[in-house]
């Protein structure tokens, strides 16, 4: 009886062992949030609706050699291998995936800032507000607020006339356009 219930606590002890191991892709995810903090400035977004096309933390773009990388779709990665030197892109050698919620988890507080930004929208010209929360050059998300009051788009307006001109500012037009 007792070489029966040795047998059961062995097979309980080996899932049990088999269960608390992770698999190969949960252990390749955690290499990513442990590489994250010391290659922050590596750090990998993929551009909205495009494989293998991101963007980097540190304002550079990147992409890998073959669009059939198997890490190509990842969300985000840590890069750390890049070629390019100085170009505005760089080849991706080597990097690990991570999540979103990694990513925050691992940087936090010490890289990840947030932000409340006024701005122009492009498509109606209207003065609008927006929390960003971002890692260097990448906006990991936004989220919009209310409209802002006038004491806050007065300086914003100002600006926009100063750059671009009353007419440019007002119609959107360079020199020849005429008045609506």
């Amino acid at each position: 009886e007792q070489g029966g219930s040795s047998g059961l606590a062995a097979a309980f002890a080996a899932e049990a062992a088999r269960r608390s191991t992770p698999t190969l892709e949960a252990q390749v995810e955690t290499v990513g949030a442990l590489l994250s903090g010391g290659y922050f400035d590596r750090i990998a977004q993929r551009q909205p609706g495009k494989e293998n096309t991101f963007s980097l933390s540190n304002g550079r773009g990147a992409s890998f050699a073959a669009a059939a990388e198997p890490l190509a779709s990842a969300e985000y990665l840590v890069c750390l291998s890049l070629d390019g030197g100085d170009k505005r892109s760089a080849r991706i050698h080597l990097a690990a995936p991570l999540s979103l919620s990694e990513l925050r988890a691992a940087l936090g507080g010490s890289a990840i800032r947030w932000s409340d930004d006024i701005f122009v929208a492009p498509s109606d010209g209207s003065v609008r507000a927006r929390r960003v929360e971002r890692l260097g050059a990448l906006i990991l998300s936004q989220e919009p607020l209310p409209t802002p009051p006038p004491e806050q788009a007065r300086p914003l307006l100002l600006s926009l006339l100063r750059e671009r001109g009353l007419r440019r500012a007002l119609f959107g037009g360079e020199g020849g356009v005429t008045h609506p």
